[in-house]
């Protein structure tokens, strides 16, 4: 265990979500990661012209992690035999407010470690309005905010950071980075106690 006095100095939003009297376990990919490789098709239902301006814009906000901190081998072929870390789908509307979702599974299994992206999805439409189609500056922003969950992150506490839970950033901020570096720097399942 951590104690947050110590480990909580200059790491961002990574203790953000920890509790006056709580405490909050940190799970990543694993050093030995090297790395990622992610699938991302082209949307279905949309024009063609459409369909690659999604996609592009979703390739452009996950270049953003590129090399933070691993290497993203990113494979936009609507088929592949490769296997991936990391399969993008998409929808028209996805559940409530969210322009994009992201699930993770850990686990601890003999002492290691493990961290699987189960599915990150990212919408094309506006949830509240369908006919309402999403902009390419929005797809990017969101592919950068899934992508950052995928690394591990958790929400943002400031509008300017990319991982603030709604889509208000205009880029990702030495913050957003910083934070991931904290995250990174600690023991792969660290529980951070205050």
């Amino acid at each position: 265990m951590l104690q947050a006095a110590e480990t909580c100095r200059d790491v961002g939003y990574l203790c953000v979500g920890l509790e006056p009297t709580g405490s909050q376990r940190l799970y990543r990919w694993p050093d030995t990661t090297g790395r990622l490789r992610i699938r991302i098709p082209l949307p279905s239902g949309e024009t063609p012209s459409r369909a690659r301006e999604l996609q592009s814009a979703a390739v452009r906000g996950l270049q953003y992690w590129n090399q933070k901190p691993f290497e993203l081998i990113i494979d936009s072929r609507s088929t592949s035999s490769q296997p991936a870390d990391i399969t993008i789908s998409w929808g028209s509307g996805l559940s409530g407010s969210q322009l994009g979702i992201t699930r993770i599974q850990w686990s601890v299994r003999a002492g290691k470690h493990d961290f699987k992206v189960l599915g990150l999805s990212l919408a094309t439409r506006s949830p509240s309005n369908p006919r309402y189609e999403l902009t390419t500056e929005q797809v990017l922003l969101t592919a950068a905010h899934e992508m950052g969950h995928a690394l591990g992150l958790p929400h943002s506490d400031s509008e300017r950071d990319v991982m603030y839970p709604t889509n208000t950033a205009r880029s990702l901020t030495s913050r957003d980075f910083r934070t991931l570096g904290a995250l990174y720097g600690l023991p792969n399942g660290a529980e951070i106690v205050r």
